[in-house]
């Protein structure tokens, strides 16, 4: 199957171009950093919150900027991390008084990208990273699952599976957890974060508690509405 591209060297560009031309007023594109950012970042009343990577795992991540999300992401190249240059950028310019949080994949170039990035702490700006450890932690301590515990399951496309195959994975998946008596309370099945159009899915299951649902519930606004 051909693919709609004008120029493979302007793929990245056209594409963030597309989505602030998509969200008018609400969406800002800031070529020199392949930044999109909220338009009324940065706020001087609360943290704002970065992320990036490499482009092609769509809707992740400049396409989950907006109100209740991310308040800017500066992407790289197809697979490709962010210059280092553009993190330091984007931080600068989204820097407020309750400082900024960087929100890193786990991978080698987005983590030296955003520890460079990080450099921005040198002009006065307040910078922390949430980097893979914190969550694995949270993640083991959490584990394991018994029965009666209320959980958000999530099958994710990678792009080239087709919505009947996901719910197939859903349906399987939520059997094997009401079989151990847990319950699957949020259902999430679609392409949250994909790798262009390649095979496959991944599952992400979340133990919920009273505060995790009520963030879960907190209102949302980004260029694809899929939460």
């Amino acid at each position: 199957m051909k693919k709609f591209v004008n120029d493979a060297e302007q793929f990245v560009p056209e594409l963030l171009k597309g989505v602030e031309l998509a969200n008018p007023g609400t969406l800002l594109y800031v070529p020199e950093y392949n930044l999109i950012m909220r338009a009324d970042a940065p706020r001087q009343d609360k943290v704002s919150i970065v992320q990036g990577s490499g482009s092609g795992h769509d809707p992740a991540h400049v396409m989950i900027v907006g109100k209740g999300m991310l308040d800017a992401a500066c992407p790289g190249d197809v697979f490709a991390a962010p210059p280092s240059d553009y993190v330091y950028e984007t931080t600068k310019l989204l820097a407020t008084p309750k400082g900024v949080l960087h929100i890193s994949n786990n991978s080698t170039g987005d983590q030296m990208a955003f520890e460079m990035g990080k450099d921005a702490e040198a002009d006065d700006g307040k910078v922390a990273t949430l980097i893979v450890d914190e969550l694995l932690d949270a993640v083991v301590t959490d584990l394991p699952y018994e029965s009666g515990d209320n959980v958000a399951l999530m099958i994710n496309g990678l792009g080239g599976t087709p919505i009947s195959e996901l719910d197939i994975l859903y349906g399987r998946a939520h059997q094997q957890l009401a079989d151990r008596g847990i319950n699957v309370t949020r259902s999430y099945v679609g392409e949250y974060c994909t790798s262009l159009d390649m095979a496959g899915a991944s599952l992400t299951l979340v133990k919920l508690d009273d505060e995790l649902n009520r963030l879960f519930d907190a209102p949302a606004d980004v260029a694809v509405r899929v939460f």
